[in-house]
């Protein structure tokens, strides 16, 4: 005989967060009604789960704000040994959720189940609407497992949504479709924000970390599960996160994510876009003659070159590279300013990155590559570049 399915949303109803609740039984020779409110009433009273049983391993309810597109929604993460049924009730005694997996599913059973609810954008369900749908609490997770187990758990809900974590580096845009207004040098991108240190309210917060995330928008694949995703978490203390360069695809668009989760799990998002530099745009910047190009100090400057090899088949020593100003601006030393700045470069390296913070405004540079093999014969090459003022 089938089982049927039920899944109940109730306190979701009416708080906005769905458009129906739903329910599937077996097969009839009669086409099936539309639920109605009245039928998910019914089948709430007609659903029984346990009230007492071993522990449920993981039971997680709560509330994620998307403060970029200002729109929020409540979350859910239940796990464990495998079940065959789950329903979740209210601190009030509402059943808000019920999930009861039918035939060769139900024979499996489920591991782990994890649920967002619709987001609407909160001129359209407020955040006070939310909340009040969604009263903070202990709501009680029950089940059954596979073997017949019952278990029974506690989500402790919090109405504590962390304020905003504004977004420093890099330079981002709004959406996707200008985001080659702001074009992120990818050799040395680091992710940095303010931060967050109160709630939405204004009260004090208690952050567990920070969670970066940064996803390629483009992506040939048609079940989009190798979508390229670099998602980190870090501690509560962390401002910022370096990013590999070998994750990026050059000219090409990325959407980052810096996520603030406070210790109740509830999260607050901010999001922006920015585009990958394209194959060669630091190196073209730089020109070895003596019109120097300009170039922006934020994104560093990338020096290449093409390896050397020693004419008498003599082993190469590591290269040398300095880098120093042409006419330090008035009145400046240019050792204060950490603008004379010399590198040792291991042999099989063939390219380095002058980070921002070496670099000034309005200041023109020379920098000399020598490279010396191991009879001591030294070969020079020489360039420049001058840094925008403003």
């Amino acid at each position: 005989m089938m089982k049927r399915i039920v899944i109940v949303m109730a306190a979701m109803a009416a708080a906005g967060l769905v458009a129906a609740a739903c329910t599937s039984s077996a097969p009839t020779s009669e086409p099936a009604a539309p639920a109605s409110q009245d039928q998910v009433e019914l089948t709430q009273e007609a659903t029984t789960c346990p009230t007492e049983g071993e522990e449920f391993e993981v039971a997680k309810l709560y509330i994620e704000h998307n403060a970029t597109d200002a729109d929020t929604g409540v979350h859910g993460l239940f796990g464990g040994d495998a079940w065959t049924e789950v329903c979740v009730t209210a601190p009030d005694g509402r059943q808000i959720l019920v999930v009861d997996p039918l035939d060769q599913l139900n024979d499996l059973a489920i591991a782990d189940f994890f649920f967002e609810s619709r987001e609407p954008p909160n001129d359209e369900v407020s955040i006070e609407a939310v909340l009040a749908g969604f009263p903070e609490g202990d709501y009680t997770v029950a089940g059954t497992d596979f073997e017949g187990v019952a278990r029974v758990g506690t989500a402790v809900f919090s109405h504590a949504i962390p304020a905003e974590p504004v977004i420093l580096a890099p330079e981002l845009a709004e959406d996707a479709e200008v985001a080659d207004e702001a074009v992120g040098a990818t050799t040395d991108l680091v992710v940095a924000w303010e931060p967050v240190t109160e709630t939405i309210a204004g009260e004090p917060v208690r952050v567990s970390g920070y969670e970066v995330i940064i996803t390629k928008e483009d992506h040939e694949d048609p079940n989009g599960l190798s979508r390229p995703v670099y998602d980190v978490h870090v501690g509560p203390d962390a401002t910022s996160l370096g990013v590999p360069p070998e994750f990026f695809v050059p000219d090409e668009v990325y959407e980052l994510e810096v996520i603030v989760i406070e210790q109740s799990g509830n999260q607050t998002i901010g999001l922006g876009f920015f585009t990958s530099a394209a194959v060669g745009a630091a190196e073209e910047a730089i020109e070895w003659e003596d019109d120097r190009t300009f170039v922006d100090p934020n994104q560093g400057v990338t020096i290449g070159w093409e390896a050397v090899t020693s004419p008498a088949g003599v082993e190469v020593e590591p290269y040398a590279l300095q880098l120093f100003p042409v006419d330090p601006p008035e009145g400046e030393d240019p050792i204060a300013l950490n603008i004379d700045y010399t590198l040792e470069v291991p042999a099989d390296v063939t390219s380095v990155v002058i980070p921002p913070e070496i670099l000034q405004r309005g200041v023109e540079y020379e920098f000399e590559l020598m490279v010396i093999d191991a009879s001591v014969n030294q070969t020079f090459a020489v360039g420049g570049f001058a840094t925008s003022a403003s």
